[in-house]
């Protein structure tokens, strides 16, 4: 039988006014358990004698170095759902684990942590989709199907910062309803996907199929042994309006369907300075079981079979949805590198006459590369060797497994044969020894925009301080901006770093500069021609004394100054 949720209260209570003492209104500190603890029934349990939320924007803060479990879906229907780490103390980053209560039932996993319904916000916690650490636990109870799923239309967003989220049946994040940003800034996520028990075309990071978003993002992420791909969008009934894909490593991405499928887009695709190892491990073939989501593309062989991309969105002109736009494309500066150990597996399947066309398909499609132009040449770049610091083995069982004809294999089929399993790797491998840093003297290392490294920047530390410095990234709206606008730093006061939001409403050269009390210029964060839209920098001061200070955005004939405090 599940737990009575009004049993709880009474803690929960007692947390609430701990809490608002030490941490801030909305705040509820949760101190690390000392016996088995349901986060999910914290959370439930948290409101008044008459149901209600006790606080619609309550801020659950974990302690670190703790452990929790969740046994029930959270459906935050009409209130925000914001859970992070403790800011300070030691031990590593809370731990959430799925896992139903001993004897209860149904004695399983629930099928989603999460039915969104509001704004989401996670940050600095490692959450599995089963107990990893139990090697029964996976066999007893399954694995979460989706950790965030969102399932009616809603005007919120949905944002991960800092994360190591594991073992996702299918996905870590799905939208199908719309929403308005899927958003997710210096993540590791690895295992999503859980096959057996899940067949290969399942494993995705962000699934939004059949909706429209304003914006997606993906920023400074790490992503290991997925088996379908990175995000996945059609065109059904909804475009992404904005895409920013930048600093991310794919490592060990099986590729079922490709590595990013964009569905119908909008008015911005930007997919930067990544570092791609083995994107597409299942290779591009012919087999007629791989074909359906590829052929969003349009663009097939001569035989009918179709071209297999990386990267593809739907066909111009089938794309009758409403809001096509002239698309800004902006592809450059990526890396990538086949191993030589998947490489061999697809020469056997060739000389095993199991597939004689299995290879590393191509980047991109005839028509983004056509959208792209002479910029097409530098979207890409080929390494020719490469080796991570400390990483799992890559997917060759796997890859042999998928290619391999039955009773074995499953013949290019997404399950069926005899499984092989893998080089699978517990959360805490990826939260605390797994290392995506690679050689100084790479070609990568120097070839993203502005001379910094290829990929994740979390990996190189002091570059991405550097980076932060002085990087813009652009989040053009859903509409252009009508009005210059300076906004204010947030968070404010700060420490150490925070956003500045600006928007142009048109093209033109911006520069934003950050000076101290004495006027004296510090730092430098935008020196460049933007594009029309919203834009945010961010101001590291790390090394800066605690103090006021003003940044100044000159663009065209607008020029505004803001104050802001820095306390350490």
């Amino acid at each position: 039988m599940r737990r009575s949720l009004r049993a709880l209260l009474p803690a929960v209570l007692l947390l609430v006014m701990v809490s608002t003492t030490v941490f801030g209104q909305h705040t509820m500190f949760i101190p690390k358990p000392t016996t088995l603890t349901y986060l999910d029934g914290i959370i439930l349990g948290d409101t008044l004698s008459n149901g209600k939320r006790a606080d619609s924007l309550r801020v659950y803060v974990l302690q670190r170095g703790g452990t929790w479990f969740w046994e029930n879906s959270v459906a935050n229907v009409g209130w925000s759902l914001h859970i992070e780490a403790a800011d300070t103390g030691s031990g590593t980053m809370p731990a959430i684990y799925a896992r139903p209560v001993p004897g209860s039932s149904p004695l399983a996993v629930p099928g989603q942590l999460v039915d969104v319904e509001g704004p989401i916000y996670i940050k600095g916690l490692m959450i599995s989709g089963y107990l990893d650490v139990d090697t029964s636990a996976f066999n007893t109870y399954g694995a979460t199907f989706i950790f965030f799923r969102r399932g009616g239309a809603s005007p919120d967003r949905m944002e991960f910062y800092n994360n190591v989220l594991v073992n996702s049946g299918q996905a870590y994040a799905s939208a199908f309803g719309s929403c308005k940003v899927m958003k997710f800034v210096d993540n590791k996520l690895a295992n999503d996907g859980t096959p057996p028990a899940f067949d290969l075309g399942n494993g995705r990071i962000i699934d939004c199929r059949n909706v429209g978003l304003d914006s997606l993002i993906l920023i400074n992420n790490t992503l290991a042994y997925g088996f379908d791909r990175a995000v996945r969008h059609l065109k059904s009934v909804g475009r992404v309006d904005n895409w920013i894909v930048d600093h991310n490593t794919f490592y060990e991405n099986g590729g079922r369907y490709g590595l990013i499928s964009l569905g119908a887009v909008g008015s911005n695709v930007q997919i930067t300075n990544n570092l791609m190892i083995d994107p597409m491990a299942f290779g591009a073939d012919t087999n007629y079981q791989r074909q359906f989501d590829f052929g969003e593309c349009g663009e097939f062989y001569a035989d009918g079979k179709v071209k297999m991309s990386w990267i593809y969105h739907s066909n111009i002109n089938s794309d009758t949805l409403p809001g096509n736009k002239n698309t800004l494309w902006n592809i450059k500066h990526n890396y990538w590198y086949v191993t030589p150990q998947i490489q061999a597996v697809w020469d056997s399947a060739i000389h095993a006459n199991w597939d004689p066309n299995i290879g590393v398909g191509r980047m991109l499609t005839d028509s983004i590369k056509a959208k792209l132009g002479a910029d097409s040449a530098n979207a890409f770049t080929k390494l020719t060797s490469f080796a991570f610091t400390k990483v799992p083995a890559p997917m060759t069982s796997v890859v042999l497994y998928c290619t391999m004809p039955p009773p074995n294999g499953t013949g290019g089929g997404s399950s069926g044969g005899v499984w092989p399993g893998y080089d699978h790797r517990l959360g805490a491998y990826y939260r605390d020894t797994m290392d995506c840093s690679y050689s100084t003297s790479s070609p990568a290392y120097t070839g993203a925009s502005g001379g910094f490294p290829a990929g994740d920047l979390n990996w190189f530390p002091t570059r991405k301080a550097a980076w932060l410095l002085t990087d813009v990234q652009q989040q053009p709206s859903s509409g252009v901006a009508e009005v210059y606008t300076l906004s204010q730093n947030y968070p404010n006061p700060f420490n150490p770093s925070t956003q500045i939001n600006f928007s142009i409403p048109k093209q033109t050269r911006v520069t934003l500069k950050v000076f101290n009390v004495l006027g004296q210029e510090v730092a430098t964060l935008v020196d460049g021609v933007l594009t029309a839209g919203q834009h945010t920098a961010t101001f590291q001061a790390t090394q800066f004394a605690s103090g006021v200070y003003f940044y100044s955005i000159k663009a065209g004939d607008f020029a505004s100054t803001r104050k802001m405090m820095l306390v350490k």
